[in-house]
């Protein structure tokens, strides 16, 4: 199961996360802030999001973190090469289907994001709705 870091820091959640744990799942790291444009993070942003996550994590379970899966998706090579650094075994960001882009397009032309925001965002999601983001 993906984990928000932040959200294991949760202490009305930390009960459930580690009956997950006693039932033999396994936690992954789904980032600790869950900020779906992670893919734009430079190198240092990424480390400490990830160490954020890992320690959050480390609070419910003592086995080391394996699995990944960007929020919304999310990847680039900075998180890759991030990832085979710590000797995490997989990642699960990409979503084989038109699913995914089409729920991030949708999520961009829902949010509340100013025109300027839409406009930022719009390149780490889907090119071919680009032009409906900045309404």
């Amino acid at each position: 199961m993906f984990v928000v870091g932040r959200d294991a820091l949760q202490i009305e959640n930390r009960e459930s996360l580690q009956s997950i744990v006693a039932a033999g799942h396994e936690l992954g790291n789904h980032s600790f802030e869950h900020q779906p444009w992670l893919q734009r993070y430079g190198v240092d942003a990424l480390e400490a999001e990830f160490d954020r996550a890992e320690a959050a994590l480390g609070r419910i379970t003592d086995a080391k973190i394996a699995g990944f899966r960007g929020p919304g998706f999310s990847l680039s090579s900075d998180v890759l090469e991030l990832l085979a650094k710590r000797g995490y075994r997989y990642d699960g960001s990409t979503f084989p289907t038109f699913l995914g882009p089409a729920a991030r397009a949708y999520y961009m032309m829902r949010s509340s994001f100013s025109k300027q925001e839409k406009s930022d965002r719009a390149p780490n999601y889907l090119a071919a709705f680009q032009p409906a983001f900045v309404r």
